[in-house]
């Protein structure tokens, strides 16, 4: 009680877990529930271990079911694509829990936990696409928080505005592998009236360059 209507940080601390920062908007009208998710920390079950990153998305109660989707490259040229049909795409990165009733979390985390491979050269790049329930990605309280093993964290919110609703994408970064280093851009664009089927083709798309925009805009090859 006391909070002032805004912006507001919290923050959670648990034993084996990583610290968790997040920012979240408080209103005065309605009861504020806000979806926070933890990590295992380094040597816990399910901690990242050197090499490893994980994307977690959480929301409000509504829209109902927000989608994770990773893009990624194979060794030639095409591209894997890890959602909820299909989440463990070229054994590369892993979709750890699909949530489909609200708050999540989903998490991915590359490469997949126990597969014992490497991240490849390449582009990988996350988006969240609005499966179904009401509202909008940019009302929904949706947060992405980026986490790499040595403890370096990105955190991301939706635009404010510029949503239609059911079927927008929104977009979030492109993380780019060079033997080794790893780069991370925040790209944070929206796109409206994207199907299900049309976030699950992947196109070719060469190391450094961002990936081809039909894939989310529901055009032909």
């Amino acid at each position: 009680t006391g909070l002032p209507a805004g912006s507001t940080g919290f923050s959670v601390f648990a034993t084996g877990y990583v610290p968790t920062s997040q920012v979240a908007t408080l209103n005065c009208l309605t009861v504020n529930t806000v979806a926070m998710a933890t990590s295992p920390s380094s040597g816990q079950t399910g901690g990242l271990t050197t090499g490893q990153f994980r994307v977690i998305l959480t929301w409000g109660v509504d829209p109902s079911d927000l989608d994770s989707h990773m893009t990624g490259p194979n060794a030639d040229g095409t591209r894997w694509h890890v959602y909820y049909s299909d989440k463990n795409s070229g054994s590369i990165c892993g979709l750890d829990v699909d949530d489909t009733t609200s708050y999540g979390p989903e998490t991915i985390t590359c490469p997949a936990t126990g597969t014992g491979t490497s991240l490849r050269n390449g582009v990988y790049r996350y988006s969240v696409h609005h499966y179904s329930g009401n509202a909008d990605i940019g009302s929904s309280g949706g947060a992405v928080r980026l986490e790499f093993a040595n403890g370096t964290v990105y955190n991301y919110t939706p635009p404010a505005s510029g949503w239609v609703g059911y079927d927008d994408v929104w977009t979030v970064f492109e993380l780019t592998v060079n033997n080794g280093s790893i780069s991370v851009a925040p790209v944070n664009t929206i796109d409206h009236g994207v199907s299900a089927y049309a976030v699950r083709s992947p196109l070719r798309a060469p190391y450094g360059s961002a990936e081809n925009r039909s894939l989310f805009l529901n055009r032909s090859k």
